[in-house]
């Protein structure tokens, strides 16, 4: 996250950790038992057609959920999710090199 000098790094089975100012901290995702609570990261394609399906899939999350936020980054908004600033992350149409990186992040932290 170059804006806000935050470096994430994970390994398998090794655990997910943010560093920045060059401390290195364990991170843990938050645990979701509301979903009208959440608050979830999106991002929309420039694709016109994928954009349409999406707008439309949000337009239907957006009553069940706390807020949508747009990051810009499937990858980063992963990490997001991992260090607890969203409590997930949805985005239809994604290629594997887009969320990859975020998704072993994401996963080991829980």
């Amino acid at each position: 996250d170059v804006a806000r000098d935050v470096v994430y790094t994970a390994t398998l089975s090794g655990g997910a950790y943010e560093v920045r100012d060059g401390v290195r901290t364990r991170l843990r995702a938050n645990p979701i038992s509301r979903v009208d609570l959440a608050l979830v990261a999106t991002g929309f394609g420039y694709d016109v057609e994928r954009r349409r399906v999406q707008g439309e899939l949000m337009s239907r999350l957006l009553p069940r959920v706390r807020d949508l936020r747009r990051i810009g980054a499937a990858a980063l908004d992963l990490c997001m999710v991992a260090s607890g600033a969203v409590d997930a992350h949805i985005e239809h149409g994604l290629s594997p090199w887009d969320w990859a990186a975020g998704a072993l992040v994401a996963a080991e932290a829980g």
